[in-house]
């Protein structure tokens, strides 16, 4: 039976009663990556290498529900990224859960805040003040992969270097006020070319969004080679489009190997 939002609003709301944060309709937040429809393909399955050669894991947010079998998961995959917040006002309802489930059975797993930057650099401390006090109250940052800022949208137009600023801002907020030194920034090369340019944070990790035959087909301009490369929304990309305990999802290899992806653990 699939388990009510209701129970992951619980959860949260002794953290959101001292703030006046809202936990929004899950309708209202953003679902997945935002990648042009232009840039989703469907890869035939014999023009792909095999997925047995990259390590798997899922991404998940509400939208996936709040009954996500984690021992299932786990036992089929290396990974996981899962959505703690959006904006300074918005926290996923199933993050709590999945947080700590996903601890329980060893699954190594990360947390993202969707970001909405703004030229006002108060909003990126505002955004990630929220990302940092939801983790925390949900078993916090220790023995987990980096942070993750999902850079995707634009809403006010900002410029380049407007952009960059608010990111450096947001990432100097996780430096200031938890022991991680190493933050994880997911986008795709159709978002931060034209919007943030040829660079990168100093240090970041790189996931990279390209729904192709190999992530080649897009570098992030400014970046040497990805991380992460989200390769599936599900639907577009190679297969496997269906995670065990999950269903359709968001899914990403990691491009390293798996010592260098448990160190990523167990450091600050």
């Amino acid at each position: 039976m699939r388990r009510p939002l209701h129970a992951g609003l619980v959860a949260v709301a002794a953290v959101l009663a001292s703030t006046g944060t809202a936990v929004a309709d899950p309708a209202h937040d953003y679902a997945g990556s935002r990648t042009p429809r232009s840039e989703r393909h469907r890869v035939p399955a014999d023009s792909v290498f095999s997925a047995k050669h990259y390590l798997t894991g899922p991404d998940v947010s509400n939208h996936n529900g709040c009954a996500i079998d984690w021992a299932r998961v786990a036992a089929r995959r290396a990974f996981a990224f899962m959505k703690a917040t959006e904006d300074n006002d918005f926290v996923d309802v199933c993050f709590a859960q999945n947080w700590r489930q996903s601890k329980a059975v060893g699954l190594p797993r990360g947390a993202y805040d969707f970001a909405h930057p703004h030229a006002d650099l108060t909003t990126a401390r505002s955004e990630a003040a929220l990302f940092i006090q939801i983790v925390k109250a949900s078993g916090g940052f220790y023995h987990a992969l980096p942070p993750v800022l999902d850079v995707e949208v634009n809403d006010d137009g900002i410029s380049q270097h407007q952009m960059r600023r608010w990111i450096r801002t947001w990432i100097g907020e996780i430096h200031a006020h938890t022991k991680r030194k190493t933050v994880i920034i997911y986008t795709g090369n159709w978002f931060w070319q034209p919007n943030v340019g040829k660079w990168k944070p100093k240090g970041a990790l790189l996931w990279a969004a390209c729904y192709c035959s190999t992530w080649k087909v897009a570098p992030v301009v400014g970046w040497k080679k990805p991380n992460w490369w989200q390769y599936t929304d599900g639907v577009s990309g190679p297969k496997p489009h269906k995670t065990p305990g999950i269903g359709y999802s968001d899914s990403s290899f990691w491009l390293g190997r798996a010592s260098q992806l448990k160190a990523l653990t167990q450091k600050p």
